[in-house]
This record gives structure tokens, C-alpha cells and sequence, in this order.
């Protein structure tokens, strides 16, 4: 046994212990949730039927189909959950984060594992587990416009947006002030799209997650951060 055969168990064990930690996380989570919620026979539903059934967005972050092989991270923990749960796992796709909040309110499905904002307002629809990852709130621009460094550098922009967050919400604070900044909010979109419309010189600006920028970025190279919010 070498070097990298050490090496190579060592990670696959961490890699364990972490998955564990996190299916067990996720399981008191949606126990919690399950008990807060009016339909206390959630759970048993999902032992009687033997499926666990959630909602995503097909992105590269949370679900993807290549060769017949399902993958992407949350649809890995999602799974996980699943298996600790001893039922089988169903997937089912949305196109953007609106038609998210609006399934799992109408009971259509168990849960959504997706990189959701956590707002005040969501906070009223929806039922959140503990955070297993963070990401910061990102204004970006393209790379041939003059770099924007506060929200007073947007005058006379246009900026795009798909979910409310904290950005959105400084942003409408200061249009009183600056009646010129227009802020376009198109649930219909994907974190995707409004990166390439701002790629495609589309809109001047988007506002997006540094998890779904670090991940498309050498996709839509064009695109650069301005702005971002911890």
C-alpha cells in the first residue's frame, strides 16, 4: 500500500463520516418539520408508499441526467436521505424557483433540495432545514462595462432578477431616489439564465449566487462580479 492508497481511504472515510452528518441532519430536519407541520402523516406516508419524492431544478449544483447516470449535490444528499430512510428516491423537476414555492405549498411533493434563498418572505411559505452550505448574494456585470462598486453605480441600468433576496430589496430602497434604475424580476428563470442574459448583453446587470457563479463562470466568461453581499 502507497502514498495515495493512504490518502485514497482516508478521504472515502471522511467523505463517509461527512455524508453521514449530513443524512442524518436532513433526517432530523424533515422529522422536525413533519412535526410542525398540519399533516402529521407525512412521514408515515413516505414508509407506506416506499418513495420519497422531492422537487429540484435541473442546474449542475442540485440535478443532472448524463448517460443514464443521475447526479449533481443535492441530488446526492437527497439520496442518501433516502437510503438512511430505507425508501427509494423520486425526482421530480421544476423549470425556476417560483413553480419550487408553489408545488410543495400545494402538497404536491415531499421536500425541495435546491439552492433556495432564505428571506423573510420565504420564511412564511416554506420550512427550512438547517443549512448545510452558504453562499453570498452577487451583482455581476460584463466585463467590457465599467465595474460596478455600491447600488449608486447603477443609474440608467437595468437590473435582472429571478428570486427575492437582501440585494433585491436595497436595490427597491433606493429607486425612489433613482426613479431610472428599473429592476426586472422574472421568477420564470433559472440562476443560469440570468447569468447568460448578462453574458449575451441582454441586461445590464443580474443578480445571482456565488455558488451558481463559481460554477458557470467559464461558461459565460463574459460576466464578472461587481458587487457582492456576505
Amino acid at each position: 500500500m502507497n502514498l495515495t492508497d493512504i490518502q485514497l481511504i482516508k478521504s472515502l472515510s471522511a467523505y463517509r463520516r461527512v455524508s453521514y452528518v449530513i443524512s442524518v441532519a436532513m433526517m432530523i430536519a424533515f422529522v422536525a418539520s413533519i412535526n410542525r407541520s398540519t399533516h402529521t402523516n407525512d412521514l408515515q406516508q413516505v414508509f407506506k408508499r416506499g418513495v420519497l419524492t422531492i422537487l429540484t431544478t435541473e442546474s449542475a449544483t442540485t440535478f443532472f441526467e448524463k448517460s443514464g447516470v443521475c447526479n449533481g449535490f443535492e441530488f446526492l444528499i437527497a439520496n442518501g436521505f433516502a437510503r438512511n430512510l430505507g425508501v427509494e428516491l423520486e425526482v421530480k423537476t421544476k423549470n425556476n424557483f417560483e413553480e419550487l414555492k408553489l408545488a410543495i405549498n400545494a402538497g404536491e411533493k415531499n421536500l425541495i433540495v435546491a439552492n433556495l434563498t432564505q428571506t423573510m418572505l420565504s420564511q412564511h411559505l416554506l420550512d427550512f432545514s438547517i443549512p448545510y452550505h452558504y453562499v453570498s448574494e452577487q451583482l455581476i456585470y460584463r466585463r467590457d462595462k465599467p465595474k460596478p462598486d455600491t447600488i449608486t453605480d447603477l443609474q440608467r441600468t437595468m437590473v435582472l432578477t429571478n428570486q427575492p433576496c437582501f440585494f433585491v430589496t436595497q436595490i427597491k430602497d433606493t429607486q425612489q431616489n433613482n426613479p431610472e434604475l428599473i429592476l426586472i424580476d422574472n421568477p420564470s428563470l433559472s440562476n443560469v439564465d440570468t447569468m447568460r442574459m448578462v453574458h449575451s448583453n441582454n441586461y445590464d446587470y443580474s443578480i445571482t449566487d456565488s455558488l451558481s457563479f463559481n460554477i458557470n463562470r467559464y461558461i459565460f466568461h463574459e460576466v464578472a462580479i461587481g458587487i457582492e453581499i456576505s
